[in-house]
């Protein structure tokens, strides 16, 4: 037909069909780079309680010095010792497996 989608037009779209503000998540197309993701878990055996705290970082480029974190979908599973997943929990309520990092530095 002549015309194209843009990127724009594509989140658009999905904002529409997902009642979803994307707004966070077109950095991606707004910002150049690759974001550094950095892992660290903790787990408390007196409270059975495991903490994961996610970081991004983007280094600086020649045309954005300046970085803002991106809307970044992490899903996690944890196993027991017999390979069998544990269902993930936050304040004794279940919990989605997609964490979703906005933030320079979360904890989950």
């Amino acid at each position: 037909d002549g015309s194209a989608a843009t990127c724009d037009d594509f989140v658009q779209a999905m904002e529409d069909a997902s009642n979803v503000d994307l707004s966070h998540f077109r950095r991606w197309y707004s910002q150049s780079g690759t974001p550094v993701v950095t892992v660290k878990d903790d787990y408390n055996p007196e409270t059975e309680q495991y903490t994961l705290t996610i970081s991004q970082r983007t280094p600086a480029t020649p045309d954005q010095a300046e970085k803002q974190p991106l809307h970044i979908p992490f899903a996690v599973e944890l196993y027991d010792n017999e390979g069998k997943v544990i269902p993930l929990q936050k304040g004794g309520h279940p919990v989605n497996s997609v964490l979703n990092v906005t933030q320079a530095e979360q904890t989950f």
